[in-house]
């Protein structure tokens, strides 16, 4: 998509309100969608920095853990392959130490690895409880 495309599109969003039902929120969606029909995303490039981190380390962590949420207790589901999905979360950030060892990392489900990235601790603790013997 142009820019200048996308910008029409912005100044046309600003034009709304906050849609209040989810009627309003549709309606919103639909124009968004007749804006943009035909019209290809922007590609955008940048230099960045990666941490590489060992596979290995994630794949022997989740197996450790048996595929098994360590903070909700949620199994893996089952990819089409037939292998288990979860995912290694490092306890400790690994872009602020720069520490990849898997005695750092526990097995997540992917859910509880979102929350502990973006939710808050009310929402984590909901999770931790949610799954606990009554």
């Amino acid at each position: 998509m142009r820019r200048e495309d996308e910008e029409k599109i912005i100044r046309s969003l600003r034009s709304y309100k906050r849609p209040k039902t989810k009627e309003e929120l549709e309606e919103v969606l639909k124009k968004i969608s007749e804006d943009i029909t035909g019209k290809h995303a922007e590609e955008k490039r940048g230099t960045y920095v990666l941490i590489s981190r060992n596979p290995t380390f994630a794949r022997l962590v989740k197996e450790r853990d048996g595929y098994v949420c360590q903070v909700c207790g949620t199994p893996g589901f089952e990819k089409e392959n037939g292998e288990k999905y979860a995912e290694a979360h490092h306890i400790r950030e690994l872009s602020k130490t720069r520490i990849d060892n898997p005695n750092e990392m526990i097995c997540v489900c992917p859910m509880c690895h979102r929350i502990i990235h973006h939710g808050t601790d009310i929402e984590l603790k909901k999770r931790k409880m949610s799954k606990m013997p009554k």
